[in-house]
């Protein structure tokens, strides 16, 4: 039953437009014996149908956004992994060479001179976990203890897709979580996916974690997954 002006805020879109859809051309066919004008019925099924496709263009906007949110994640991971594996080469070039000159001609400042008290490099992420979501997305976690002053510290998510040989910056993340929604599910029987985290604090990089690896298999019409010792 249609719920009365007051209360139709709290109606469900779906139960709405259902109720007018079922309702509308009754009411139009039987409009005279109702004490409704043909207009009034129409002007029911009308909205109806507008409703549905503001509806499903604010279904398809917010999809959309959510794909465009998550490219712009990418790109800026595989930006941020770019630029952190171009300065780790100036500054190899740097020290081997012996010449200081590399970094006012990259435009970086050199290195602090080591001394104590100085903070250690980013520490290994362990204890990769992952779980598969309902929506079949990769929910990954770590754990990973950097020193009580650290500040700025992130995590770079690589993973691997079956059938490639190296592994691409996924995302760049401040939290010791992340969920892969992007996963290509046409691709996932050809083997596991594996991934990998490192933290970075500045311009030093820890170490990578060991690989995680899941496999996917499909069960029915829904995905299931596994995580890989």
């Amino acid at each position: 039953m249609l719920r009365s002006n007051h209360e139709r805020s709290s109606t469900q879109p779906a139960a709405l437009l259902e109720f007018l859809d079922t309702h509308g051309p009754v009411w139009l066919a039987r409009a005279s014996e109702l004490g409704l004008s043909p207009q009034q019925a129409q002007q029911v099924i009308d909205a109806a149908a507008e409703a549905r496709l503001r509806l499903n263009n604010a279904s398809a906007a917010r999809t959309a956004a959510i794909s465009l949110t998550e490219a712009a994640d990418r790109a800026l991971a595989a930006a941020h992994f770019a630029a952190a594996s171009a300065i780790r080469t100036i500054k190899h070039t740097a020290t081997v060479t012996g010449d200081a000159g590399v970094y006012s001609a990259a435009q970086i400042a050199p290195p602090r001179t080591s001394r104590p008290g100085t903070m250690e490099p980013p520490s290994q992420p362990k204890n990769v976990r992952a779980t598969i979501s309902a929506s079949g997305a990769v929910m990954l976690s770590w754990s990973c203890t950097q020193p009580i002053n650290a500040r700025g510290t992130v995590y770079i998510v690589q993973r691997r897709l079956p059938r490639e040989t190296t592994f691409s910056p996924i995302a760049t993340t401040g939290a010791k979580r992340f969920a892969d929604r992007t996963l290509p599910v046409a691709s996932l029987a050809a083997g596991p996916v594996l991934y990998t985290v490192q933290a970075q604090r500045g311009r030093a990089a820890g170490p990578e974690s060991t690989m995680c690896s899941v496999e996917f298999g499909n069960a029915g019409a829904s995905v299931t997954g596994r995580l890989a010792a």
